[in-house]
């Protein structure tokens, strides 16, 4: 009920007269991120929901020409209708037991288009799509398996960690199908710093000192932020990593006065990246590194350090992942929001406020992309989750992965409505 009534008043914001000029690429992905935010705590399906419904609105308004301005057929109405059909549809598949409310929003649309022939194309080709995008995408990760056996006992490799103590979650994405990159091993991240090493030993000793949950020297921002980071478990973000990225493009979609059609080009790029870069690390998590996570040498001790000193008690901020260390999944997810916005936009000083739905947390105020992927990225060593080697590598990895994908879309921007 409390959805149907956020649905009614985003309509009824966007009614009348201003509906036809109202982004309907923003409007529907603010729907997907409410209905994410009610219905899934994993963030995985956040990157495979949002590749659905934005390689389907991006691919029925390419079908309609909309990316050439002289474009006769992409017409304003027939294109936001077509976004309407294209984004219902996936959300039903994605969603069906929500179906009434995505059918309600999308009748709306119809009812305030006149036009028969509109009507009829529209349905046509954003169906075509979408249906395409659900096919395409939802068999991808699903279908994929391996087994995982733990190297037990082996410094600097992944051991179970408290409190479940199970084994890593996710495995099958370290062999499932990319999108746009030929495989999830094309790019390998960086080698890791060795245990014996002072950049390994300050690593250690920074997520030692700042990620732990009774902390002192750890502020109350950084708290906030690192709750707000990991997600709706911790009162933090519902909509996800993927959510504070898309969340970003809108507010600087609308600050720049980005159309549809550029609009649609934005979110499939932040979209079909975050995905691809996700199963790169997961493909370097497992196949290439498998290492283990702070809370094990933080604990246990390291035997071939015998000066770090093993402190059986510590615990983080944060529940821990289940899942292995290196590369940083938040890591890289930022890095890779940070590379799409900054080429996007091809600036990156804006300011935007990313509300975090908990009055325990304020607001957050950025100023520019690389003040979000640095905060984002740093919420995993405030939480105890993450060494900053780890993230550093990540970074390494989605520079790559991501500027490869953007490029092979997109390049010299050449995606861009003309």
């Amino acid at each position: 009920m409390y959805f149907k009534v956020l649905l009614v008043v985003l309509f009824l914001a966007c009614s009348s007269s201003g509906q036809q000029n109202f982004n309907r690429v923003l409007l529907w992905n603010d729907v997907l991120l409410k209905t994410y935010s009610q219905t899934s705590a994993f963030f995985w399906v956040g990157f495979e929901h949002h590749l659905v419904m934005h390689q389907a609105i991006y691919d029925a308004l390419s079908d309609l020409g909309c990316k050439h301005a002289n474009s006769h057929q992409c017409t304003e109405q027939l294109a936001n209708l077509t976004v309407s059909y294209a984004a219902q549809y996936s959300l039903k598949a994605l969603y069906p037991d929500r179906w009434l409310i995505y059918e309600d929003l999308l009748r709306s649309h119809i009812a305030s288009e006149p036009s028969q022939t509109i009507r009829t194309k529209a349905k046509k080709v954003g169906e075509k799509w979408a249906k395409k995008a659900v096919e395409k995408i939802i068999t991808r990760g699903g279908a994929a398996f391996e087994d995982y056996s733990f190297a037990s006992g082996v410094e600097g490799r992944y051991q179970p960690t408290p409190p479940f103590f199970r084994p890593p979650v996710l495995q099958q994405y370290a062999v499932a199908d990319t999108v746009i990159l030929p495989s999830a091993d094309f790019f390998v991240a960086p080698p890791i710093p060795a245990i014996t090493s002072q950049t390994w030993q300050d690593d250690l000793q920074e997520v030692r000192v700042l990620g732990d949950v009774n902390s002192t020297v750890r502020t109350a921002y950084q708290t906030g932020v690192a709750k707000y980071m990991d997600g709706v478990q911790f009162g933090g973000n519902p909509e996800g990593v993927i959510g504070t990225y898309t969340r970003t493009a809108q507010e600087i979609i609308l600050q720049t006065g980005k159309g549809l059609f550029d609009s649609s080009v934005i979110m499939y790029l932040i979209s079909v990246s975050s995905f691809d870069v996700f199963l790169s690390v997961m493909y370097n998590k497992k196949e290439v590194y498998d290492a283990w996570r702070p809370i094990t040498p933080i604990r246990n001790g390291v035997p071939s350090v015998p000066s770090i000193i093993p402190d059986p008690s510590w615990t983080p901020l944060l529940f821990y992942n289940s899942n292995q260390e290196y590369p940083a999944g938040h890591g890289a997810i930022s890095a890779c929001g940070d590379v799409v916005l900054k080429r996007a936009f091809g600036q990156e000083v804006f300011t935007w406020t990313l509300q975090t739905n908990n009055p325990t947390i304020p607001p957050l105020t950025f100023h520019n992309f690389t003040e979000l992927k640095i905060t984002g990225s740093e919420a995993r060593i405030w939480a105890g989750i993450h060494f900053r080697f780890s993230l550093n590598g990540a970074w390494t990895l989605a520079d790559q992965v991501c500027g490869f994908i953007y490029d092979e879309i997109c390049s010299n921007n050449s995606c861009f409505r003309h």
